[in-house]
């Protein structure tokens, strides 16, 4: 029988067991490449370790994904585990225990599955670690229901009012033979060197992300760099030979008098400056300038996209609207660069619809955004065709040409981006072919982070370092 990595919850603490059969079945999982297979994998294990859904549930960093069906968690898993699936270096997991033994590791297992059987999917998870008081009463500090129910164990709030829906959860269960004979047989299976396996493979997986990440950092900075450096050197070569042919053009038709002629020097008046423009754009994205940061109502923004597009949303004959619940939602930012990236996105939207095609534009609060807390969100939704997948890792590049897409070529997006990351925030782009794209721009909420500043304060007096890294 395996160790699980130790829970904590200010003082206490509980090592949970694993079955060998499950983390066998665990390594089996993560050596495999193809996401699907490893997910049902990952679910099988779940599902025959009641003690690996209830640590997985109770690990901190959950408290951001709530995961409460047993895909969801697998899927979870299977893209967090080999980060947080970390023992301490010198601890072995079969190392002794005065706690859990496989005996009665058995009969809570059957306990568990007792609870679980027959419970449709959206009450499955509840119900296989309803006994949660059991099994971590008997893996180390003693808990109790009440203390569950209030969110002061390991266990999340938001898993324990999940289980406080179920009927008398700190009740014992009662199982049959038959099913306690099989789980007895399951926890006393022994597969040798697989806890050392595991927790090797899972500590190389590991190391292995974090160098992906910061090569793709790594990458992403010198990429800025280059492009700061080019953008200066094709600033100064370009820009002026560009003040030339604009001069002259300008001169020429001072003096020009055939209509055509004038047109010609005119049109290649407007293209110099557009030329200008996008060098301009070019040095706007590699080096930005300095945010003023200052309260800044996003409802007035929203409301300043609407009078911007209207005139051109007629033109094309598009809707364009706007949602906001609040009065006002104020954040700190710079109200004219943020003004700038939002009207690069609807501009972009206004390049892919179409003649009745739809544009809306839709402000989220914090409490609308539990995946994100601290913050908030303006969101950007047109009925275009869609884009790509292939061309939604290469949209807010700049030059890069999402035509076939509806999408205009260009600095719009990549100032957009560039604007967005300076304010701490983050795009995120969700699109079909044939169901348009959504854009979301996520921007903190500062009064909001300055409450969770001070909940986090009180919350350290309660809980160790550890757990307060969620």
């Amino acid at each position: 029988m395996q160790w699980l990595p130790v829970l904590h919850y200010g003082t206490a603490k509980w090592k949970l067991p694993l079955a060998d059969p499950a983390a066998a079945l665990l390594a089996e999982a993560f050596l495999t490449e193809e996401p699907h297979e490893r997910c049902r994998r990952i679910e099988q294990s779940l599902g025959n370790n009641p003690t690996l859904v209830l640590w997985t549930i109770s690990n901190p960093e959950s408290l951001q994904a709530t995961p409460s069906t047993m895909p969801a968690l697998a899927k979870w898993l299977a893209i967090n585990g080999p980060r947080i699936l970390q023992w301490e270096a010198k601890t072995s997991l079969n190392e002794s225990t005065d706690t859990v033994n496989s005996p009665s590791a058995a009969k809570l297992a059957a306990e568990s599955l007792t609870r679980a059987a027959g419970q449709p999917v959206d009450r499955y998870l509840f119900c296989l670690i309803s006994n949660a008081q059991h099994w971590l009463s008997a893996a180390g500090t003693v808990v109790s229901w009440s203390q569950i129910k209030e969110g002061k164990t390991c266990i999340p709030l938001w898993f324990a009012k999940g289980l406080s829906g179920l009927c008398a959860p700190w009740k014992t269960q009662t199982t049959d033979d038959k099913l306690l004979e099989e789980q007895i047989s399951y926890w006393s299976t022994s597969v040798p060197g697989v806890g050392q396996n595991l927790k090797s493979l899972l500590a190389k997986l590991h190391r292995l992300q974090q160098l992906e990440d910061k090569f793709s950092e790594t990458l992403e900075t010198e990429k800025l760099l280059s492009l700061k450096q080019f953008a200066y050197g094709a600033g100064h070569e370009i820009n002026n030979p560009l003040t030339n042919i604009s001069t002259r053009a300008q001169t020429l038709l001072g003096g020009e008098q055939d209509p055509e002629r004038r047109r010609k020097l005119a049109t290649i008046n407007s293209q110099a400056f557009r030329a200008h423009e996008m060098i301009a754009d070019l040095m706007l994205f590699a080096q930005p300038p300095q945010i003023n940061r200052q309260n800044t109502d996003l409802v007035q923004t929203v409301q300043r996209l609407s009078e911007r597009f209207a005139e051109m949303a007629t033109t094309q004959q598009v809707q364009f609207r706007s949602v906001t619940t609040a009065d006002s939602v104020v954040v700190m930012a710079d109200p004219d660069q943020l003004q700038i990236a939002l009207e690069a996105i609807c501009l972009n939207a206004f390049d892919a619809v179409v003649q009745d095609g739809t544009i809306e534009v839709t402000l989220l609060e914090t409490d609308e955004l539990p995946q994100h807390p601290g913050f908030v969100a303006v969101q950007i939704r047109d009925t275009g065709p869609g884009i790509p997948i292939e061309v939604q890792r290469h949209l807010f590049d700049p030059f890069f040409s999402g035509r076939e897409a509806g999408r205009g070529i260009g600095f719009g997006l990549s100032k957009c981006w560039r604007i967005v990351t300076d304010h701490g925030g983050n795009i995120v782009v969700d699109s079909q072919l044939e169901s348009g794209a959504t854009f979301t721009v996520f921007l903190p909420n500062t009064r909001d982070a300055k409450t969770q500043a001070t909940n986090h304060t009180e919350m350290a007096k309660t809980t160790t370092s550890k757990h307060m890294q969620t």
